[in-house]
């Protein structure tokens, strides 16, 4: 019995397995203190909750699950709000006149309090490559390439789902930003129309490429003598 009672007390102070609440997610930590340590293994419902670490020999066992937490929710990134309908419909009407200003205000909507002050703050300083850094974060990268993609919708409604899944096909892995999205609305009209075109003209692709090196006159002219084809065509 004195045995038993000795293995429980030994599992009490240097072993825990505990469930914590971190953001919106349960995440399970498990902890044994050994020579050189604590080592702990979290399990959770997302990849970055996952983890494998170590922590201070000379902390208490309340002590290391304190921080084990701490580290988990420090790894796993900033827990992002949603929009309310209100910011949604300020949004689109903002986006329409000014995509700059749209895309702070939803990316501040989304982030969490301490980081949406901070991004206000470089809006404010009108310091546009400190915004882009600021959104480029592996943290909140996706937060902003949300933002860019609606705010670009609410700017340019024409833009169609087919459009984003060509752009998500052409972006060459780049993080979307408006120059981009811009760059790449401008190949999608040009392909569509090529596409409508006889079959024995240049390809889509060829044409894309050729667009690539002209002035926005020479572009401008080609969309213009494409969509008087097509309307020709139309017309038969």
């Amino acid at each position: 019995m004195i045995q038993n009672f000795e293995r429980r007390w030994a599992q009490t102070i240097f072993f825990f397995d505990e469930q914590v609440r971190i953001g919106d997610d349960d995440v399970s930590l498990n902890g044994r203190l050994e020579s050189d340590g604590w080592h702990v293994v979290s399990s959770g419902a997302t990849r970055a909750a996952n983890l494998k670490f170590r922590l201070g020999r000379s902390l208490t066992r309340e002590q290391a699950i304190e921080q084990a937490a701490g580290y988990v929710e420090s790894k796993s990134g900033p827990r992002f709000r949603q929009l309310t309908d209100n910011e949604r419909r300020m949004c689109e009407r903002m986006a329409v006149t000014d995509r700059v200003n749209a895309f702070v205000f939803y990316i501040q909507a989304r982030l969490p309090d301490h980081l949406a002050d901070e991004f206000l703050q470089l809006g404010a300083a009108g310091d546009d490559l400190a915004i882009q850094r600021f959104g480029a974060d592996g943290k909140i990268s996706e937060i902003a390439e949300e933002a860019c993609a609606h705010v670009f919708y609410w700017n340019n409604p024409k833009a169609s789902e087919d459009f984003f899944e060509y752009a998500r096909a052409h972006d060459g892995g780049r993080t979307w930003v408006f120059p981009l999205l811009d760059s790449l609305w401008t190949q999608y009209q040009t392909r569509s129309a090529i596409d409508r075109l006889d079959p024995n003209e240049p390809t889509a692709e060829e044409i894309v490429a050729d667009a690539e090196n002209m002035t926005d006159e020479e572009l401008a002219a080609m969309l213009t003598e494409a969509r008087r084809l097509r309307s020709n065509r139309g017309a038969r």
